[in-house]
């Protein structure tokens, strides 16, 4: 009993190590999207504004 005790703590960290990077790159993900639609929402007011377009390009 003992045995599988430990074997699950450290299943536990191993899963707790995947959880913190999962979240620190849905973070990163909704930074990108939040960035995507602000870049895109300028697009409409200046469709044919070429910084505009790198900048949606770049996501």
């Amino acid at each position: 009993m003992e045995q599988l005790w430990n074997k699950l703590k450290v299943v536990m960290m191993g899963l707790n190590e995947l959880n913190a990077y999962l979240t620190s790159y849905e973070h990163k993900l909704a930074h990108s999207r939040q960035g995507l639609e602000r870049t895109q929402l300028l697009l409409l007011g200046s469709p044919l504004c070429p910084r505009l377009i790198e900048e949606e390009k770049q996501f």
